[in-house]
């Protein structure tokens, strides 16, 4: 049996036992953490409320896990601004508490680049100056993915590197994408990648 922290389905009575568990729980921001994660491919509606549940509690090793996996719940369901913001919250959080390490700058370069965030190109493509230092065959793939969409939405040639990105999608690579479809980012790189 899972844990029951660890629902991967929900009605009225698995909540009523989740609600009934939680209130005796002596860690409830990481049992509201793990139950929202476990649920947000499939509801990821209910997920989002979970995690802003655990993030009001204040609990510094969960809120910025809590953060993340609430921006990857908005991002799903096409909330880009509310996303970020809860991905800024997390990394936030890792500057005042700098044992709690997430990849929250990842997903929200990201998403900065997806959404044409463009005021906040320069503080993302800041954050991936680390990784754009490292040989490419170790970078992270999200982050090349970011660079490149923000890269060429301010005009640069990026041809060759969205067709790196494109390979890496197209193999399926597990990758964070911050809540985005693998097509949704196939689409925007083929079109720098002039494949169109």
């Amino acid at each position: 049996m899972a844990d029951w922290f660890r629902n991967t389905d929900w009605d009225e009575a698995i909540a009523a036992e989740f609600e009934r568990r939680l209130a005796r729980s002596r860690q409830p921001a990481q049992h509201l953490v793990l139950q929202g994660y476990t649920l947000l491919t499939r509801h990821p509606d209910l997920a989002e409320r979970l995690l802003e549940r655990a993030i009001m509690l204040g609990d510094p090793q969960q809120t910025a896990r809590a953060a993340l996996y609430r921006g990857t719940a908005l991002a799903i369901l096409g909330r880009f601004d509310a996303a970020i913001e809860a991905l800024e919250l997390a990394m936030a959080t890792e500057v005042r508490f700098p044992e709690v390490r997430t990849g929250a700058w990842l997903d929200h370069a990201l998403l900065v680049a997806f959404a044409r965030r463009e005021t906040a190109y320069g503080a993302a493509l800041e954050s991936l100056s680390v990784e754009r230092a490292l040989p490419f065959e170790v970078q992270s793939p999200t982050a090349l993915i970011a660079d490149t969409l923000m890269r060429g939405a301010q005009g640069q040639d990026v041809a060759q590197a969205a067709q790196a990105a494109l390979e890496l999608l197209g193999h399926g690579a597990p990758m964070p994408t911050a809540g985005l479809s693998h097509a949704a980012l196939s689409e925007r790189l083929m079109a720098l990648a002039d494949l169109e």
